[in-house]
């Protein structure tokens, strides 16, 4: 379950990062490349847990 909460986390941020992106101001462009960094960062943060927990002896 918590692996879904943060799938639709990612999803919601993402959408939120595009419509600001496509809201074509300056802050919008700005707080959207934000949001999508995170999204990203969030998800290469999330994987690298998961690959260090099944790694783990």
């Amino acid at each position: 379950m918590p692996l879904l909460k943060a799938a639709l986390f990612v999803g919601y941020v993402l959408a939120v990062g595009a419509a600001l992106l496509r809201s074509g101001s300056s802050l919008g462009l700005t707080l959207g490349y934000l949001l999508i960094c995170l999204a990203v960062l969030a998800v290469l943060s999330g994987t690298a847990s998961f690959v260090r927990e099944r790694l783990a002896p």
